[in-house]
């Protein structure tokens, strides 16, 4: 290594660590997380060189400020008790332990270090213990943060005075639980997930392979080859476990693109994304429903396999059923952009929309529905903000949000126009499944220029795409340019990826929605009431036949059927054989079902329907 070459100061206490015989490796100071698809069970080494490129690699990623050097104990025959709060809090049986153990002191608490006992390689469990709050194991499955700009660093001489866990009752016997796979973990995997439906299930790799990846494009962090591996062994490791085709296969395909757009890669690099990739499917077993669900039966493939519709069951499918996430606003299964100039109420309707889901009650109102799932990304308020929100709703501690999975940590859902970044937020997505998504805002989620048109189309390629083939409507909010004529900023008036397009202003009472939408069924014009008393603030619907029907054709339908005596709360099927046997024309499907909605909507909220 050339004199010239001047490493930064945690690269040095990472080489010293080395030199002791510590398997150490870079993970990020504030979140404790190693690098995107770094496969921390096989890469972590006492290799000074693999030391040098791996922290080098870090700290162009994240500045040397914000790394710290991992040490995976359980690779050096030690564990650890992970003590997250002062000495004087710690439960009383840790004074009976404390005496044998290594300290290193971390940033709430210390570390207790130690050999495993004879015969025993201890995982992270805390089952056994006395007690088990304010404390972890760090075994054979996990690390420890040991130097870093938050903490002093390790005393590597204290290895030499290495002692045995005193208690190994305590311990749980590791169970191949972790976030990365080891060598032997990935050849089980291997050997154990052989079993295949058919090639074609691995057709969508095949095309990734042909299409995604950009040659010239190999150092770029968010698209290059790393993480297009990263994205695709994870998916590839997913999918074996389900019994769509054998890991060897989809792994192979993967593997051969890779030694081909880089014949020189370090092998490293590729065992770390393996680890990574099974470590992440090892930790997320697929469920039975999960299998059968992936898995169909052969009879049933000729038709799931197939582009085309099936004519057959096309017509027997009611398509003029339109039901809603939000009456009025959110259509289900769609996806929805609301854009207002800053400080309108966009985030704060938003929200009031994702609460009312999870809660599966209109707070305005009281009426009640079944719960949906809602997980909401949100980018720019604080934990204050949003409890004063919450307040603000009557939401408080004891209200149930089981539903609301919500997520201040952006670098999570974070660059959703790249290949990369796309792919860590849908395994967040896959892991939980919500029913719905709210990103909130755009701008702070993509990282190309929201106002360029490219940036709305990678963003739908990558994740708004993914979202849909799943099932999972979305709402994004945005920022209205300086004439709020003229939509949201930029290219994203093009709105390339959503059904339906709401312009909030605010009005003397709340404010006003008006939509453009490929939905003929959504109303043209929405008011929002906002009502403010001392304990809660609250949202409703003004109902006025003038905002909610869309044309003249709509308003006639309408009133031809109140004239009829059809009961609003029929289905279109019915409508139209009542109006052929009244012998009326039911004329347009579309217009048809937005006069249904309509004459429902009206029922609801006991609006007279007159003709003028």
């Amino acid at each position: 290594m050339s004199d010239e070459l001047l490493l930064e100061e945690i690269t040095e206490q990472a080489r010293a660590y080395g030199a002791a015989g510590m398997h150490v490796f870079p993970i990020h100071a504030e979140t404790k997380s190693p690098m995107y698809g770094y496969g921390w069970a096989v890469q972590a080494t006492t290799d000074d060189a693999d030391i040098v490129r791996d922290f080098t690699l870090a700290i162009m990623q994240w500045g040397a400020d914000n790394v710290s050097v991992a040490w995976a104990l359980g690779l050096d025959g030690k564990m650890a008790l992970d003590m997250d709060t002062p000495i004087e809090q710690e439960p009383g049986w840790v004074a009976e332990v404390a005496p044998d153990a290594m300290i290193n002191k971390s940033r709430r608490g210390r570390h207790l270090i130690y050999d495993n006992p004879p015969d025993l390689i201890p995982g992270n469990g805390i089952s056994n213990f006395p007690t088990k709050v304010g404390f972890d194991v760090r075994g054979a499955g996990g690390y420890i943060a040991i130097a870093g700009p938050d903490r002093p660093g390790f005393d590597a001489a204290q290895l030499a005075y290495a002692k045995a866990y005193p208690i190994p009752g305590h311990l749980t016997p590791y169970g191949g639980h972790t976030t990365a796979a080891t060598k032997p973990e990935i050849q089980a995997f291997i050997d154990r997930h052989t079993a295949t439906k058919g090639d074609q299930y691995l057709n969508w790799l095949r095309t990734a392979i042909e299409t995604q990846w950009i040659p010239g494009s190999e150092g770029d962090a968010r698209t290059g080859r790393h993480p297009l591996a990263c994205e695709w062994m994870a998916k590839v490791a997913e999918e074996a476990q389900l019994g769509l085709f054998s890991f060897r296969a989809g792994a192979t395909l993967v593997h051969e693109w890779f030694k081909r757009v880089k014949p020189e890669a370090d092998r490293r690099e590729w065992l770390g994304i393996m680890s990574w990739a099974v470590g992440r499917a090892l930790a997320h077993p697929p469920t039975e429903a999960d299998a059968q669900d992936a898995a169909p039966d052969d009879a049933l493939l000729g038709d799931n396999s197939s582009p085309f519709i099936d004519w057959s069951e096309f017509w027997t499918d009611d398509q003029g059923e339109h039901d809603w996430l939000i009456e009025g606003f959110w259509p289900a299964g769609r996806s929805v952009l609301l854009h207002a100039p800053a400080k309108t109420g966009k985030s704060l309707y938003a929200l009031w929309c994702a609460v009312c889901l999870a809660l599966g009650v209109d707070l305005a109102t009281g009426e009640q529905f079944d719960p949906r799932t809602v997980m909401y990304v949100d980018y720019e308020m604080s934990p204050a903000d949003l409890m004063e929100r919450l307040n603000d709703f009557g939401v408080s501690e004891g209200t149930d949000l089981s539903h609301l999975l919500y997520s201040q940590k952006p670098m999570d859902f974070t660059s959703l126009d790249t290949a990369a970044g796309a792919s860590i937020a849908l395994a967040w997505v896959d892991q939980f499944r919500p029913e719905a998504l709210i990103l909130d805002t755009f701008s702070r989620c993509v990282d190309g220029d929201e106002n360029e048109a490219d940036t709305v189309r990678a963003f739908y390629r990558h994740t708004g795409r993914p979202l849909r083939d799943r099932g999972i409507p979305y709402l994004r909010t945005d920022h209205t340019g300086k004439d709020s004529t003229k939509g949201a900023r930029g290219s994203s008036a093009k709105a390339d990826d959503v059904d339906l397009i709401w312009s909030m202003q605010q009005t003397q009472t709340g404010f006003q929605l008006k939509s453009r939408s490929r939905v003929s069924w959504v109303p043209a014009v929405l008011s929002i009431d906002r009502t403010v008393t001392a304990n809660q603030i609250t949202f409703s619907r003004s109902v006025e036949i003038a905002e909610l029907v869309i044309d003249e054709a709509t308003t006639a339908k309408v009133y031809e059927m109140e004239e009829l005596g059809i009961d609003p709360a029929l289905g279109r099927e019915a409508v139209m054989k009542l109006m052929l046997e009244a012998g009326h024309k039911p004329g347009r499907a579309a217009v048809l079902s937005a006069a249904i909605r309509w004459r429902r909507d009206a029922a609801a909220r006991n609006v007279t329907v007159r003709r003028p």
